[in-house]
């Protein structure tokens, strides 16, 4: 069973379709005041033209580290003019996170969490890369704390889900996947979750309709149709498995364990 992320909050630089030209602005903005001597401008400019380079689609591993290394700068940047800018120090975590650099990760987040101890986003990011490191034990408390803080926070259910799954404590992850989708029903990877957990758990008619709405959701996800397609083996219903490896194959060519599945199943 595949595909269990997380879910990563910073501040959103601008929607997908605007990214590119909120960075060229940022760009000039920035110009503009170095030349003015704004520091706090400036600073403010840093952390959201950051924001932006870490949102723009991740089209491969390489360019999303390209990415991410050019927002650690800004943000690196922005902390010298102001070092205590909580959301910048949350912000650089998530940078930090997305190069693997995770001990960093979780220095900034817990800078972020004594200049504010209530930071919803910075809880709900310290317990991702903690979780990550495989600390479940001090990852879950931050993401409660986030649940805490910020009522209706449905990606830090999600989390709590994933934590808790690991930990084989399924009914309890089902219960937070459930929130979780209560509070957003259109999120592809909490169904994706969810139906891993009920699968693990035998209830496979369930875990069906739950990759089936994730897939609906999102089409293009190979865990999701990988995960279906198991599901479908574990009833008999090869030809369905057989397509949905196939689907999986298509989007992710290298995914070696759904090759592995499709070949082991009768011709």
């Amino acid at each position: 069973v595949c595909g269990s992320r997380v879910e990563v909050e910073s501040v959103p630089a601008a929607n997908g379709k605007n990214v590119q030209k909120a960075i060229h602005c940022y760009q000039c903005a920035l110009g503009i005041y170095a030349r003015a001597a704004y520091p706090e401008k400036n600073a403010a400019l840093h952390n959201n033209l950051g924001n932006a380079l870490l949102s723009l689609p991740k089209k491969n591993e390489r360019s999303a580290a390209r990415n991410a290394r050019a927002a650690l700068r800004h943000y690196e940047r922005a902390l010298r003019i102001r070092p205590k800018q909580v959301e910048v120090h949350n912000n650089l975590g998530n940078a930090l996170s997305e190069l693997g650099r995770l001990n960093e990760a979780v220095e900034h987040y817990r800078i972020a969490l004594k200049e504010n101890p209530e930071h919803a986003d910075a809880h709900n990011n310290l317990g991702i890369a903690l979780a990550m490191q495989g600390k479940l034990d001090e990852a879950i408390p931050h993401f409660r704390d986030a649940i805490r803080f910020k009522p209706g926070y449905a990606s830090a259910h999600s989390n709590l889900g994933n934590a808790l799954a690991v930990q084989h404590k399924l009914d309890e992850a089902i219960k937070e996947y459930e929130i979780s989708l209560d509070l957003n029903p259109k999120d592809p990877q909490a169904h994706n979750n969810l139906g891993n957990v009920l699968a693990e758990q035998g209830k496979l008619d369930q875990a069906v309709a739950q990759y089936a709405k994730a897939l609906e959701l999102n089409a293009n996800n190979p865990e999701a149709h990988f995960n279906l397609g198991v599901a479908f083996v574990r009833q008999g219903k090869t030809n369905e498995a057989a397509a949905h490896f196939t689907a999986a194959l298509r989007l992710k060519p290298d995914y070696a364990e759904a090759r592995r599945q499709l070949d082991a199943l009768p011709r």
